[in-house]
């Protein structure tokens, strides 16, 4: 309820100011994510469930919350991008964007929701917002990395670096290792695929839609 009031405030001040920061993300879905058909694509699965899209963390009085210190969070109703992410080029903000939406999908229209995070789930993620940037450029300019931003630090801070993920991508499994040691240090995700088809925690409905995560 709070995250809700903050994010409903700052949208309030914007509007009132004439500006709504909240409208950048449509337009960077509109104007470079839909160019792509893998991003076409995915906003269409996506924007049949309406969520609603906005930055979040633009308030001082939300900084530090928990949420703020990722780079993004989605539930059914909301897809959240950090508010840091307003001052990176739209080809990165496409990026992280669409790493959003794909868990989006994958949680509230492929369901599995059901299950806990696991490092299986956002190595899927992650390849696939690799797939989607290797669709819109061929180099990996600096100019358009955040990650090399000279005042905001956050893209470090949550070791997003658009370039070397991209330059990484010459090699499925070295790209595969940095995703996995990025979801298991950074983001402290631990579970994995087997654990749970190993434990006698999980129904056999979270099993089989593990197996089916497998097979991704």
């Amino acid at each position: 309820m709070r995250l809700f009031l903050l994010f409903f405030l700052c949208s309030i001040h914007f509007a009132s100011a004439g500006e709504n920061p909240h409208e950048r993300i449509h337009a960077v879905i509109e104007n470079q994510l839909e160019l792509t058909s893998l991003g076409q694509k995915l906003s269409s699965q996506v924007q049949e469930k309406s969520p609603l899209f906005l930055f979040n963390c633009l308030t001082d009085d939300s900084k530090d919350l928990p949420v703020c210190k990722k780079s993004y969070q989605v539930s059914e109703n909301e897809i959240q991008i950090n508010g840091h992410f307003q001052d990176s080029a739209d080809e990165y903000l496409s990026w992280i964007i669409f790493q959003a939406l794909y868990e989006y999908k994958m949680l509230y229209i492929d369901s599995f929701k059901i299950l806990p995070t696991t490092v299986e789930l956002k190595r899927y993620i992650f390849n696939q917002s690799m797939k989607y940037t290797q669709s819109l450029f061929s180099t990996c300019e600096k100019r358009i990395d955040f990650y090399a931003h000279p005042e905001n630090d956050f893209a470090r801070v949550v070791d997003m670096s658009l370039c070397e993920f991209f330059n990484l991508s010459a090699s499925q499994q070295l790209l595969d290792d940095r995703i996995d040691l990025r979801t298991r240090t950074l983001l402290e995700i631990e579970v994995t695929v087997q654990h749970i088809l190993e434990s006698d925690k999980f129904s056999k409905e979270q099993k089989e839609k593990a197996l089916e995560l497998l097979k991704l």
